[in-house]
This record gives C-alpha cells, structure tokens and sequence, in this order.
C-alpha cells in the first residue's frame, strides 16, 4: 500500500519544542501556505526523532529555523482512528508527520520557490 506524502512550501509560525519521558524529542511546527493572492492556510506539522535512524530532523527544524522562514516540507500523512470517550462513532484524526525540510527562497526569475 502507497503511503500517503505531503509536500508543502511555506512560512514557519510557532514553533514548539518538547522531550517525552523516554528522550524522544519533537518538534511542532506551524506552517502558514499561500493558497492564493489573500488567502494562506495554516498546517501543523510534527517533527519526531526517529528511533532507528541517526537523523535528528526534530533537533535540526528547532535548530536551523526561526519564525518567519520559508521552508519545504516533505513528509506522510497518517491517520489515526478512535472512539471519543462518550462512545459514539469511531473518529479519525489526520497528522502531518514531517520527515525533510529546506530552507527555500523565492527566485523572480523562474516564479517559484528554490531551495537554499
């Protein structure tokens, strides 16, 4: 089964950094996207440490970004299904997991965002 990937170029707003009681640190972001002349839509992305890998993305995104930078995201979807405590119908819950991002600029010449 094809996982479900999201790419996304846009503007960091909050950053939030915590550590669980295992050391597992994350990284949330939010993600402001211009979706036309007006309008923007904000993503909240998360930033795990992966177990198994070397890769310390969450600690990179703290370190490397600051409110205000454009960056491209790249990561999965995943979905999360449960029954709220009242016990009505089963909900799913959407997550964007980020696993890669750049620092990008916008370059007039080609009309679109580049990486840095």
């Amino acid at each position: 089964m094809a996982e479900n990937l999201f790419e996304l170029v846009g503007r960091v707003g909050w950053m939030d950094i915590s550590t669980t009681d295992k050391g597992t640190i994350i990284t949330k972001i939010n993600l402001g996207v211009k979706v036309s002349k007006e309008e923007w839509n904000n993503f909240f992305i998360t930033f795990m440490n992966s177990a198994e890998s070397k890769k310390r993305i969450a600690e990179q995104i703290a370190e490397q970004c600051k409110e205000g930078d454009y960056i491209r995201v790249k990561g999965v979807l995943r979905v999360d299904k449960f029954t709220p405590k009242n016990g009505e119908k089963e909900v799913e819950k959407v997550s964007l997991i980020g696993w890669l991002f750049n620092h990008v600029k916008f370059d007039e010449f080609e009309k679109r965002f580049i990486d840095v």
